[in-house]
């Protein structure tokens, strides 16, 4: 009994050297190939995410302007940027087209007061700034920069 156990045990194979040096090359190659595309997921998820932000973003001035809370008099460029030292969306007007019911025009405090009804602060990741152009016909457009 005791000769059937050692002649098993004495008969046990292993993985040769060069067998465990090609199969930690095959997963080098693969890590190699998976690595970069895992990178582009992240960035394609990063800029799905702030183009989502831009239209919730897009759609709250929307709500607002239908409100009543922005009356759009003119042609107004609003950029957005996200400062992380107080983690909170920055809504910087170009203009003075921008103004509450009452006629007061409204400054980049004013416009978050009201965006914030409807926007939480979730960071801008893969773009610079969101760009929100509103014309006085109630017309929104979108746009991401980069710069």
């Amino acid at each position: 009994m005791f000769r059937k156990i050692q002649k098993k045990l004495n008969n046990r194979k292993g993985f040769t050297l060069i067998e465990l040096i090609v199969i930690v090359a095959v997963l080098g190659i693969l890590a190699a190939i998976a690595i970069p595309k895992l990178g582009q997921f992240t960035d394609k998820a990063k800029e799905a995410a702030d183009e989502q932000l831009g239209v919730i973003i897009r759609d709250s001035f929307a709500m607002a302007i239908a409100s009543g809370d922005i009356v759009v008099t003119g042609n107004e460029d609003v950029t957005i940027t996200y400062n992380s030292t107080e983690n909170q969306l920055v809504y910087t007007p170009t203009g003075t087209d921008l103004e509450d019911s009452s006629g007061t025009g409204l400054d980049a405090g004013d416009i978050r007061g009201i965006i914030d009804d409807y926007v939480d602060d979730t960071p801008i990741q893969a773009y610079k700034s969101i760009g929100i152009d509103v014309d006085s016909s109630g017309s929104i457009e979108v746009s991401y920069n980069t710069n």
